[in-house]
């Protein structure tokens, strides 16, 4: 009996052994083929000042916390953004600041993280970009939320009160960005099922083959197992409003609601938050001066925004109220912004245009509900910089 027992627990020993060895072998041959910052969870802590960040060479983030191999000691360009610099829905490759160091030769460092808004590019620019000594900085307005991302940093963290407007009532109908900061945002910190351990804890911390297999069509089942329940969902995909194009060979998904929160004009905190978007630039372009470094706005527009065009041959988009909404919202708030950077002398690069005319070309967004451009649309926008400085 002690002779079987032996046996059994060798066999079983061989077994776990054999199996580590194989996850092993897969784990280090998926870092070989693929870039364990595209894979890997990052994870994020509070921060008194930031609000949130990537914790210091999280994910194969560099000791800031960003989406580069390292820190340089300079570098020519810095890009600062939220997360359509960060370059969600494509690789870092293919990110619009590492594109625009492919197509033009120079050094850029890319400074977005998602969540981030005017306010923590003022604060970034001031306390790292600037200790880069870069020759340029540029900074992404993303229109489909900074207004309320900069609004909600200033009247919901202590931090950033100096920067309220006296008169100014806290808004209590516009949804609050800091609300999202959970447990999946980190999970380290609380107890969660094994659900949430698989798709937020240790496995997609750390295991690049492991979120490559999340990712792929067979990992589909484990996100959806995981996802809201019935209700909830059905309220979400309510939500989404279909765009198919044959003309043009689009097919994505739009969300005027979602947006239509962060762009409404006559909504007041929207408009003390582009107030406040609008003042930190000019303070970002006045210190960039004084150090003797160049300033550019780069202004990037919703999805919604770059189809509007095409809506026209839809009968039920060309008439959708919330759609046709946003779309006035959003193009009387560019006008406001590009009236104020004009009139202070700040440049800006207008994508818009080469978006719409990219959209002929192939897809330069996903086919769901995200509003961020894929690689090709990631890559538009990198030649629109391009142009510009030429």
């Amino acid at each position: 009996m002690p002779s079987l027992f032996r046996r059994l627990l060798l066999s079983l020993l061989t077994m776990l052994i054999g199996l580590s060895v194989g996850l092993l072998l897969v784990e280090g041959g998926a870092r070989l083929v693929l870039d364990p910052v595209d894979y890997l969870k990052p994870v994020l802590s509070r921060h008194e000042v930031l609000g949130h960040a990537i914790e210091s060479g999280s994910a194969h983030h560099d000791r800031w916390g960003f989406r580069n191999s390292e820190v340089p000691d300079t570098v020519q360009i810095v890009a600062i953004g939220d997360s359509n610099t960060y370059g969600v829905a494509a690789t870092s490759r293919n990110a619009w600041p590492a594109a625009l160091a492919r197509i033009t030769g120079k050094s850029v460092y890319n400074m977005g993280l998602g969540g981030y808004g005017p306010v923590q590019y003022a604060h970034l620019l001031e306390t790292k970009a600037l200790t880069l000594n870069p020759e340029q900085v540029i900074v992404g307005l993303t229109f489909g939320n900074d207004f309320l991302d900069g609004y909600w940093m200033v009247y919901g963290n202590p931090h950033w009160a100096h920067l309220k407007q006296s008169d100014h009532q806290p808004a209590t109908a516009i949804a609050n960005p800091a609300d999202s900061f959970g447990p999946e945002r980190n999970p380290s910190h609380n107890w969660l099922g094994w659900k949430e351990w698989l798709l937020n804890g240790w496995p997609s911390q750390k295991s690049v083959a492991f979120r490559a297999l999340l990712y792929s069509p067979l990992g589909q089942i484990m996100r959806v197992a995981s996802g809201r329940n019935s209700a909830q969902q059905t309220a979400h995909d309510a939500e989404h409003v279909p765009f198919s194009d044959q003309t043009l060979g689009v097919r994505t998904l739009l969300t005027p609601h979602l947006r239509m929160q962060a762009l409404n004009p006559e909504d007041p905190g929207i408009q003390e938050g582009v107030r406040i978007a609008l003042e930190r630039l000019q303070a970002m372009a006045k210190l960039c001066r004084k150090r003797g470094v160049g300033f550019t706005v780069l202004l990037f527009p919703t999805k919604e925004l770059v189809v509007a065009d095409a809506l026209s041959r839809h009968a039920e988009l060309a008439h959708h109220p919330t759609l046709q909404r946003l779309l006035a919202g959003e193009t009387r708030l560019r006008a406001r912004v590009v009236a104020t950077l004009s009139a202070a002398g700040i440049p800006y690069v207008d994508p818009l245009p080469k978006l719409r005319n990219a959209l002929e070309k192939g897809p330069i967004y996903p086919a769901d509900h995200d509003g961020h451009p894929n690689a090709g649309g990631y890559r538009v926008i990198a030649e629109s910089v391009k142009s510009f400085f030429q």
